[in-house]
């Protein structure tokens, strides 16, 4: 967290910066809406008080569909950290001011991203093709924002939030099952765009070797045209 000052400190703003994402979080009373930076989509600010809302509203999305925060899970203890951001920011003289808590945030605001988008497509036509990846959020590293090329279910979170990206751009959303998957025969996420049949390939890179880049580029060619669709993208 960067502060420019004093001022703003005792306004509540936090801007959390890394490679991947740059997220605006206000920590004013709950009801009190957002202010308006210039520059910023007002819909990318999110005040402490409703992010806690969203992650209560989430464990009823899970609940909904059987689904279970797991105690001592990664995924239960980044939903702690955002429902504690409000109580923090209302009793400031009980944090320790020497603290680095970027790698804790960091990861449980790469959490409210996702928490955001599945509240918000809870009710669309196809949601459920999303749930069998949405169970793997009980395992392994689940924000976007930090990298972990050799955790599996990593990977499949990611191929989570461009289902969850397809699912509200898109319709027929088909998700090959993050664990009975289709052994290459298919691209992981099908989805119609405009009347056409889209494949999107996900892939994680582990290293930096051109030779591996090339070989994930190759297969997700395949997996793409071996599919039902008349368009792709890797």
């Amino acid at each position: 967290f960067e502060v420019a000052n004093e001022q703003e400190n005792q306004s509540g703003f936090a801007f959390l910066v890394d490679c991947v994402t740059l997220k605006i979080v206000c920590g004013r009373d709950e009801l009190e809406p957002p202010p308006i930076l210039n520059g910023f989509d007002p819909r990318d600010l999110s005040s402490f008080g409703q992010i806690g809302n969203e992650v209560w509203e989430f464990e009823n999305v899970l609940r909904r569909h059987g689904i279970q925060i797991e105690a001592g899970s990664q995924l239960e203890k980044m939903a702690l950290d955002l429902l504690d951001l409000e109580r923090k920011r209302r009793q400031p003289d009980t944090l320790d001011p020497m603290a680095d808590i970027r790698e804790d945030y960091r990861s449980a605001l790469g959490l409210h991203d996702i928490i955001r988008k599945i509240n918000a497509l809870q009710n669309y036509a196809g949601f459920s093709a999303l749930l069998d990846h949405i169970r793997l959020l009980n395992t392994g590293k689940v924000a976007q924002n930090i990298a972990a090329p050799t955790d599996k279910t990593s990977a499949k979170i990611f191929e989570l939030l461009i289902g969850l990206i397809s699912l509200k751009a898109g319709t027929d959303v088909e998700m090959d099952h993050p664990v009975k998957s289709s052994d290459g025969k298919n691209p992981d996420i099908l989805v119609t765009l405009d009347g056409e049949r889209w494949g999107f390939a996900c892939k994680v890179l582990g290293g930096k070797s051109p030779i591996t880049l090339f070989e994930h580029l190759e297969k997700g060619i395949d997996q793409i045209q071996n599919s039902p669709a008349r368009k792709g993208c890797v």
